[in-house]
């Protein structure tokens, strides 16, 4: 078997007892070694070329797994824009023979973790407690109960975190979140006291990201996903179906809940409720008159408004 293909199987990178394991000799290992298919990352560990220089590369040459948000992000679970350091399970007697060739936050564990291994969605989740704020924790829980990845019975095994954050996410998370722009509004909303219902049904409008207090609407929308003309156009059916269906709605891009300040959705939310439950035509706001004169020198509209 050809080694450059046992470590594509392996991940990309792999320790020379993996690789016998796996039927390979150490001749056939030299060879690829010479022919340029493999390289050495160190004393005994070895990766394909394209794969040298990343986080599981890093935790072959150490003898370390990959868990919290390095794991996470192998499991494509959503995480903050931020660049993350690698995230390595080591044991509890760990202690680097070599200098790290790039910074690594080390996360101890009683049971060594074969080299390269990556962390269960479970496991991951449960050791990001340490690393990452609650609502991002709430973000990826929620992305790994909507894609079946976890149960709720595992978030209630967690012991890696504290238990005043098993707490939250047992209180918050929910499987109907198909986005962390989505799992932050509906936090804010929970948070300030609203009932929410997660991907309600609205005839003619389909289902809709969040619905509150039985009446408002909150539509919270990537670029990504509605950047295309036929999302571009259903968006639009959709918010014309729910202003027929005599309900409010407030639509955000996801950007304004992802950054360091989000937009505050609950305050939002009272406001709508509040005037949309009034119906008192003294509080719509008049549109403007615009007034358009026609410039004598020929350099066309100069708009107005008075």
């Amino acid at each position: 078997m050809d080694p450059a293909e046992v470590l594509a199987k392996l991940g990309g990178a792999a320790r020379t007892r993996q690789l016998l394991e796996d039927g390979l000799s150490p001749f056939t290992i030299r060879r690829a070694l010479d022919a340029g298919t493999i390289r050495q990352l160190g004393h005994g560990s070895y990766a394909l070329p394209g794969a040298a220089a990343d986080d599981l590369s890093l935790a072959v040459g150490l003898s370390a797994g990959l868990t919290c948000v390095s794991a996470l992000a192998r499991h494509s679970l959503p995480l903050p824009r931020a660049s993350h350091e690698p995230h390595l399970a080591v044991a509890r007697n760990f202690t680097p023979k070599v200098i790290r060739p790039r910074r690594a936050r080390l996360h101890y564990q009683q049971i060594r973790p074969a080299p390269g291994s990556i962390a269960s969605v479970a496991d991951a989740l449960d050791t990001a407690g340490k690393c990452l704020n609650e609502v991002w924790h709430l973000v990826a829980v929620d992305a790994a109960l909507n894609a079946g990845l976890i149960s709720a019975g595992e978030i209630l095994g967690f012991r890696r975190c504290t238990k005043a954050r098993r707490d939250f996410l047992l209180r918050f998370a929910d499987a109907r979140s198909e986005a962390p722009g989505e799992t932050i509004a509906r936090l804010q909303l929970v948070q300030g006291g609203f009932s929410v219902r997660p991907q309600a049904y609205i005839d003619g409008a389909g289902r809709v990201d969040i619905e509150v207090e039985g009446l408002l609407i909150v539509q919270v929308d990537g670029y990504g996903p509605h950047s295309d003309k036929p999302a571009f156009t259903r968006d639009r059916v959709r918010a014309r179906a729910v202003i027929k269906a005599g309900r409010p709605q407030l639509s955000y891009a996801a950007s304004e809940l992802l950054g360091a300040y989000p937009v505050n959705v609950a305050h939002d939310a009272q406001n709508a409720l509040d005037a949309w439950r009034a119906r008192d035509s003294r509080l719509i706001v008049p549109s403007g008159e615009r007034v358009v004169r026609i410039m004598r020198d020929g350099r066309g509209p100069d708009p107005s408004t008075r």
